[in-house]
């Protein structure tokens, strides 16, 4: 299943991250693409999708059992 949440959950986008020790003494670079996302926004279109998932499954059930 692909998922397509709406830009708007996006925060920002980003091609890679530095990582430090806590005393700051090694540094490592990790690279690869990625996304923040605004938590509130993306828990609040997983649940719409989830209620229409449900919605959608129950109608075929229901088609199907006529």
């Amino acid at each position: 299943m692909v998922i397509k949440p709406p830009s708007d959950v996006f925060m920002i986008r980003y091609e890679g991250a530095e990582l430090f020790s806590p005393d700051l003494s090694i540094r490592y670079v990790v690279l690869g693409k990625g996304f923040g996302l605004d938590m509130a926004r993306w828990a609040q279109w997983l649940i719409s999708e989830a209620e229409r998932l449900v919605r959608t499954y129950s109608m075929v059930i229901r088609s199907r059992d006529r």
